[in-house]
């Protein structure tokens, strides 16, 4: 928020490309810190209905993705950049003192065998990679769907945008609905039928160009922001209590770094192979995280 604050008044007074790219990185920073320790509270809070409860999580997240774009964009048209920064800022100054005053900490009791830690290691390890392997598709589509559905599949803009926005509306569903079948039926089973989900209509948006295209989107963002559901509730069960923090921080860097590898390379294969390749690679990609997955050993 700090961050944002400054953004808002360096627009005001003055700018400076340099000054402003590191007012972005302090924002970013700031952000990211939020996901090991919040993950981790709603955990300790809610031990018996992790699923449940990191479905509700996503879905704060992606009603957050779906509106923020909506209500900057009104703020912008009405009333300028300098003031959307300085709005979004005093949002988190907002939430601090909420945050301080009503959430209370809990005190956890770690057990600090070395043999349950070299036990519940390597699956951890294994579900970070597993994530790291089917994040390839969102990742990717992510920074290229609206070019995507706009130029390879000759939809107008404003339809390449809603197309993009049903991935974020689905997402909202998906959190509760993943999370609570996860918690009946078991995390490994749900994650290995949404990775399948994810890949199979990935591969359907390079198939059609019909209606199917509306169908695809919907159980692709289903699909990708269910698994992210799951996963923190999965990681959260075969991590050792007193790294947990440390391992869900490693998850979530892993992703960005993802997220900063994919696009110029699938921008570069998109010039040279053209989208309908670019994303059927994709599709295939994600697949191939079933393979980490099938080897991770649960507790017994």
């Amino acid at each position: 928020s700090s961050a944002l604050l400054l953004i808002g008044l360096f627009f005001i007074y003055s700018f400076n490309i340099w000054i402003f790219a590191l007012l972005l990185f302090l924002a970013g920073v700031g952000g990211s810190t939020y996901h090991p320790l919040g993950i981790s509270f709603l955990i300790d809070l809610y031990p018996e209905k992790r699923g449940q409860i990191m479905g509700y999580h996503q879905t704060g997240g992606a009603i957050g993705s779906f509106i923020s774009p909506l209500l900057i964009g009104v703020i912008v048209a009405s009333y300028g950049w300098k003031s959307a920064f300085l709005s979004i800022s005093l949002l988190g100054f907002l939430l601090t003192p909420v945050l301080w005053f009503f959430l209370k900490d809990i005190k956890q009791v770690y057990n600090n065998k070395k043999e349950k830690i070299k036990r519940t290691y390597s699956p951890a390890l294994l579900l970070i990679l597993t994530s790291a392997i089917y994040i390839v598709g969102f990742r990717g589509l992510n920074a290229f769907a609206i070019q995507y559905f706009n130029e390879g599949k000759a939809f107008t803009f404003n339809e390449a945008t809603l197309l993009f926005s049903i991935l974020q509306i689905a997402g909202i569903f998906s959190g509760p609905i993943s999370g609570r079948l996860s918690d009946v039926f078991g995390r490994k089973k749900i994650i290995f039928s949404l990775i399948m989900l994810n890949s199979l209509s990935l591969f359907l948006m390079t198939m059609t160009h019909s209606i199917l295209l509306y169908l695809a989107c919907i159980l692709f963002g289903f699909a990708i922001f269910g698994l992210l559901a799951i996963t923190d509730a999965y990681l959260s069960e075969i991590t050792p209590e007193e790294s947990l923090r440390s391992m869900i921080g490693l998850n979530l860097s892993i992703s960005f770094i993802v997220g900063t590898i994919i696009p110029p390379l699938l921008g570069n294969m998109i010039d040279i192979y053209g989208f309908t390749l670019s994303f059927a690679v994709l599709s295939a990609t994600s697949l191939l995280s079933i393979l980490p997955l099938t080897r991770i050993r649960e507790r017994t």
